[in-house]
Order: structure tokens, then sequence, then C-alpha cells
């Protein structure tokens, strides 16, 4: 046996020649219909979108490719713990909207709700607050976002009524103590 017969290349026929260069012409059209798609529609391609119920105070991520959605999680939050289970139906409202590649601004008036959340969280870990109280916080929140009201104020207010005297004791917070939400609310703007 020759050397050159164990090493030679296989010889292809001219049908394996061409089905070569149609898969090859196959994948740069794939190729280049996808970047065309993606240039087009940016926010189809991958997108994150982070919702707020604001019935509940739970929150929603759901993540998207190529506008079939591949991944959903829902999430409990110290809002929704506190006033329990709701017999009014999810309402989601985007928060914010994430992708790679840029897209269209999305103005929201919930943009600020999972800070919010956190704030009242991280307070509510820290100064002591009746149930009572917590909870009456909780629904002047949802009844503040359902009026698509900032509730910004409203969370700074409670927020600084904790630390209003950093040199005392903080006393225990009662829903006595809390703030009329009345006053956070504002007229519905004239049509």
């Amino acid at each position: 046996m020759n050397v050159n017969e164990v090493i030679a290349p296989v010889r292809r026929t001219r049908w394996q020649r061409i089905r070569g260069w149609l898969l090859l012409l196959i994948f740069l059209a794939a190729v280049g219909a996808g970047g065309y798609y993606a240039l087009n529609n940016p926010d189809r391609v991958y997108v994150k979108t982070e919702e707020v119920d604001i019935s509940s105070g739970r929150m929603r991520n759901t993540t998207t490719l190529f506008g079939r959605r591949i991944g959903q999680t829902v999430l409990e939050t110290a809002i929704s713990q506190t006033i329990g289970s709701s017999a009014a139906p999810a309402n989601w409202q985007i928060v914010s909207v994430t992708s790679p590649l840029p897209l269209k601004d999305i103005d929201t008036p919930y943009g600020d709700a999972f800070a919010q959340i956190n704030t009242l969280e991280n307070l509510w870990s820290l100064t002591p607050f009746s149930d009572d109280a917590r909870r009456e916080v909780a629904l002047n929140l949802i009844k503040l976002w359902n009026l698509k009201d900032d509730a910004h104020d409203y969370v700074q207010t409670i927020n600084g009524m904790a630390w209003k005297n950093p040199d005392k004791p903080i006393q225990k917070i009662t829903a006595s103590d809390l703030p009329n939400v009345a006053n956070f609310e504002h007229p519905a703007p004239a049509q």
C-alpha cells in the first residue's frame, strides 16, 4: 500500500460541491435577514421588561427574545405580603424596559415603583412599625399608584418620619402617626 493512497483527499462529486455552496448561501442569507430584523426592530430582539402590579404590589420580570417570551418571574414584595391576597385582578404596569439595542423612550408614571418598594422594605427592616401602620402605608401606596399620582413624596415623608430625630431612640410608628394620604393626591388634569 502506497502512502499517497492513504492520505489522498477524497474527491467530492459535483452535487456535493453545489450542496456545500448552497448551504453557505442559505446561512449567509439567514444572518443577513437576522441583522436586518435586529436593526429595524430593536425592541423585539432581546428585551427585559420590569412591571409592577398596582393592585397588589407584586413585581414581574419578563424576558423576550425575538418577540417570544423566554422567561418570566413574579416576585412577592413587602408590599404584597403586607396587604395579603387581593381579590382585585392583577393590573400590571411597565416600570422599565431594557435592551442591548437602543429603544424608544418609555414614559411611565411607575418608573420609581421599585425604588419606592425597596425604600419601604428597608425602612420596615430598620424601624419598628406596627402591623396596622405597615398595612396602611402599603394600601396608601397602592392607592396613589392607582390614581397615577407620584408616590415619591409620600414614601419620602414616611421615610423622614422614621429618621426625624436622630438623637432619640426610634419609637414604634403606629397608624395614627402616619400622614393623611389625601395630602399627596393630585387632582386629575383637565381634559
